[in-house]
């Protein structure tokens, strides 16, 4: 394997493995990362971009900004991998950056608040104009944005956070003149990051970054040390290819290292779908023996038959309340136990909607169990921060929700008992836990 060198070309600091040249332009005291190539193609990155760079709080809420740009604290190591090395950058903190490995900085009073790696203020294509890029973003199914810089209304792809429902795969990826730049963030942990790549129209920019939410941030961390790669490469093609990249690298992972058919923990009357019908009850649609309850129940056979397959029923308010309202709640309402029952003797399977995120402000376990110990709560970026503010949310019932933390025993083992005597109980097929993976 070829091992690093570092060349100096008058304001230029060039490390190069093989083909691959990591470009870093010194001036003064200033150290910028400026671009990144491959033999004869490759991406240039504007004024101002930076390998790293992270927020510390101290214990009175004192920030100190730090990135790579600091020359005069910057050393290297090439003798068997490329390590980058930032010493005295405030009091006590020292940054290394290994190349293709990870990253760790020491600090004493401080917390690392947040991480953001890399800071390109401008992702430069080959052809040296962004009317010949194309944007790849991972929301939803994924997009292929044409020209970003000169688009109006990319708001839905700008600030996307991962992991949640709109953003599927953790990296953003931009080709230009058939060259591609990824930047990705591969964390087999999935912790939360966030992409940014706001186009600046007023400037014809294209920045691209990776914001990091440090585990522990708040609490001192001792040694705070990035457990997973920040990958920044080029590849040849287009979205496909972008794809082909983290593919490669999620197949290895223990969440996607065997196929639908190779896995033991999803049934098989599931793995052949051709498609799942979502029912909604309505409350005269609940009354045991009611003519409302047949008609739902004949018509729901009816286009099974039609189909000529068996077509599972993902069946929402079959609970005693409206959609969105005393959560977590989930008695059943009186006739649907039978309307299961008759659903399943007719082959379908049944799998009801439950909410395994938020908790009903006005449900009485609220006050009773003092729940709002166990809720997701926003803190003051400080060492030791005491705030505690609720996240609280709104939706069409317009009942006050809390956000529970998903970590907590208390939370989990209410969810497990619902899940339980659902199964048990009600005898379904399958539980549908809403919003906890994706929001």
């Amino acid at each position: 394997m070829p091992v690093w060198t570092a060349t100096r070309k008058k304001d230029h600091l060039v490390f190069q493995k093989g083909k691959t040249r990591l470009i870093w332009e010194e001036k003064g005291d200033k150290l910028s990362l400026c671009g990144l190539h491959e033999g004869t193609r490759g991406f240039n990155f504007g004024p101002d971009s930076s390998l790293w760079r992270m927020q510390l709080r101290d214990r009175r809420g004192g920030r100190v900004d730090i990135d790579s740009s600091t020359h005069a604290a910057f050393t290297y190591n090439t003798a068997e991998a490329l390590t980058l090395t930032w010493k005295g950058l405030a009091d006590d903190v020292h940054v290394v950056v290994k190349v293709r490995a990870d990253a760790d900085a020491r600090r004493s009073q401080y917390t690392v608040w947040d991480v953001v790696c890399p800071v390109l203020s401008d992702a430069i294509g080959p052809t040296g104009s962004h009317r010949d890029d194309i944007l790849l973003t991972t929301d939803g199914f994924g997009s292929a944005i044409p020209d970003p810089v000169r688009q109006d209304k990319l708001t839905a792809w700008t600030n996307s956070g991962y992991p949640n429902g709109l953003q599927s795969m953790p990296y953003v990826a931009i080709t230009n003149g058939g060259t591609g730049l990824y930047v990705g963030a591969h964390d087999p942990a999935a912790g939360l990051c966030r992409f940014r790549n706001l186009s600046d129209k007023e400037n014809d920019r294209q920045p691209l970054s990776i914001l990091i939410e440090p585990e522990n941030a708040g609490r001192p961390q001792g040694l705070f040390k990035l457990q997973h790669e920040i990958v920044l490469g080029l590849f040849k093609g287009d979205w496909f290819d972008a794809a082909s990249i983290y593919r490669a690298w999620a197949i290895k992972q223990r969440w996607a290292n065997k196929t639908i058919a190779q896995r033991d923990d999803i049934p098989e009357w599931s793995r052949s779908v051709p498609l799942w019908l979502r029912l909604g009850l309505q409350d005269e649609e609940k009354t045991p023996g009611s003519m409302a309850m047949q008609r739902q129940l004949d018509i729901t056979l009816r286009f099974q038959d039609m189909m000529e397959r068996p077509c599972p029923v993902h069946l929402y308010t079959w609970h005693r309340y409206p959609f969105d309202a005393m959560y977590p709640d989930y008695r059943v309402s009186p006739g649907v136990k039978g309307f299961v029952k008759k659903l399943q003797a007719g082959g379908a399977r049944v799998m009801p909607y439950i909410n395994a995120r938020l908790f009903d402000m006005d449900h009485p376990d609220w006050v009773r169990d003092k729940a709002s110990r166990f809720a997701s709560k926003d803190a003051s970026p400080k060492v030791g921060s005491r705030a505690e503010r609720l996240f609280s949310e709104t939706y069409n019932s317009l009942h006050a929700m809390q956000v529970m933390c998903s970590t907590t025993p208390y939370w989990q083992d209410k969810m497990a008992d619902t899940i339980h005597s659902l199964i048990e109980d009600l005898g379904v097929d399958g539980v549908y836990v809403d919003q906890v993976a994706a929001a």
